[in-house]
This record gives C-alpha cells, structure tokens and sequence, in this order.
C-alpha cells in the first residue's frame, strides 16, 4: 500500500503542476478557440485597412477624370443682334414674329467684320424671317431649318471667319 500512496501522490502532483503550467495552448478548448477568433479578426482589421482599402481607393484604380472644360475654348466670341420683328408670310399679314437671336463665331476677327456687313446681313436676316409660314417655324424641327438658314446666309457674306451657330434668345408668334 505504501506504493499506492506514493503513486497517487505522484499523480497529484502531477494535476497540480498541469494547473499551475496552464498557458493559452494548455487551457480550455473555448479559451483556445476565443483567442484565434479574436487574433484573425485583428489580422483581417488591418489587411482591409491598411492593404486592400488603398488598393480599392487608390487614385491609380479610379476612371481619369476629364480635365475642366475651358467654356472660352468651347463656346466662340458671341455677337448680339437686337430684337427683330417681322410679319410672317400668311394671308392678311395677321401674325408677326418676334425673334432676338446671338451668333457664335469662329472668330473674334468676324466681330469687326459683322459691325461692318450689318445693315446687309439684318436685310437678308428680314428677308428670310419674313418668307416664313407659321407651319414652317412653329415646332421644334423648323426652328432647327431656320437656325441652319441663319448660319448659311450669313456665312455666303463672311470673308475672315464664319457664323458657327445660331442662339434663339426670344422667340415670339402672336
């Protein structure tokens, strides 16, 4: 019996250094399971933040915005033509058209050139206005064929540029 003492002495000991040498690979399976959960979500925390966040967010991964748009290099010089009014070509003359338009140019050159030819281009622009029926101007596709008269006409005139298009500013039958 003495030896069976003895071995459960030794077995004793042996619990208790096992409790007193517990560290985190020696504790409990939910200990053990708790620490890794929590070691890879600090792992997975700092690879979003710190690796893949930039490499989403990087200015290298992100569509080149297109530079401003410089609206002096878009839109050309702007000449203002004073309101025109103009009986439209229908029986009895009962309707008339007012119209206040603007011309983009090419050029800055063409302003001169517009101040000089003004009294013939007002003459021609009178001249069409005034050939127009109500059919012919009332929607939006005839507005777009007298815009394009416009332009036509008073480029035939022009020498040191050219009318680049038409701005309806006021646009009134009655």
């Amino acid at each position: 019996m003495p030896e069976e003492s003895t071995q459960q002495k030794s077995l004793q000991e042996e619990k208790k250094s096992k409790s007193t040498k517990k560290g985190l690979f020696n504790s409990s399976p939910l200990i053990k399971w708790a620490g890794i959960v929590v070691i890879v979500l600090v792992i997975s925390y700092f690879m979003v933040e710190k690796v893949l966040t930039p490499m989403f967010l990087s200015p290298k991964s992100e569509k080149p915005k297109p530079p401003p748009v410089d609206i002096k290099k878009k839109i050309g010089p702007i000449y203002n033509f004073e309101p025109i009014i103009v009986n439209l070509n229908e029986e009895g003359a009962r309707r008339y058209l007012k119209v206040s338009l603007s011309l983009e140019l090419s050029n800055t050159k063409v302003i001169k050139e517009i101040d000089l030819l003004k009294p013939r281009l007002l003459d021609s622009l009178i001249t069409l206005l005034s050939s127009k029926s109500l059919k012919d101007i009332e929607d939006v596709k005839g507005k777009e064929n007298l815009r394009r008269e416009i332009v036509f006409k008073f480029n035939r005139q022009l020498n040191t540029g050219r009318v680049v298009n038409v701005y309806f500013g006021e646009f009134m039958i009655q």
